[in-house]
């Protein structure tokens, strides 16, 4: 009997490793038709010459903004000492992006950096100079 439960067990084993494996070689084969019609694609551009969208130029990129420029027409707009979150949270509403996690850093080391263009007024707190 322990025999014959190993042996079906093998075999259960088998088929659904079978299985497995046609199933990744399925989804491989998917892979390689999108990218068989991508190269198609390109080889029938080159051969054509034609400009796809892709081939176009791009426009240049519009020049951003600094963080201190943001920070200051944001403290411009609201007329009043704002905290560093507060200030934060102004910039990333209006798109701003630092390679660091926490953008609360940046944005004080940018305001205490400045002493030109904004004063401490409490902890944490700044207002615009100019």
């Amino acid at each position: 009997m322990d025999a014959y439960i190993r042996t079906f067990s093998e075999n259960i084993r088998k088929m659904i490793e079978r299985q497995l494996r046609i199933k990744i070689l399925k989804e491989q084969e998917a892979h390689l038709k999108k990218e068989m019609v991508t190269v198609q694609n390109e080889i029938k551009r080159l051969q054509t010459g034609k400009i796809t969208k892709r081939a176009k130029p791009k426009k240049p990129a519009k020049a951003k903004k600094s963080t201190r420029t943001m920070l200051v027409e944001v403290l411009k707009r609201t007329k009043r000492p704002m905290t560093v979150k507060e200030l934060t949270r102004k910039l990333l509403e209006r798109g701003y992006r630092s390679a660091r996690k926490d953008q609360t850093l940046t944005v004080d080391s940018i305001l205490r950096a400045n002493p030109k263009y904004f004063r401490k007024t409490a902890p944490s707190t700044f207002e615009i100079t100019r």
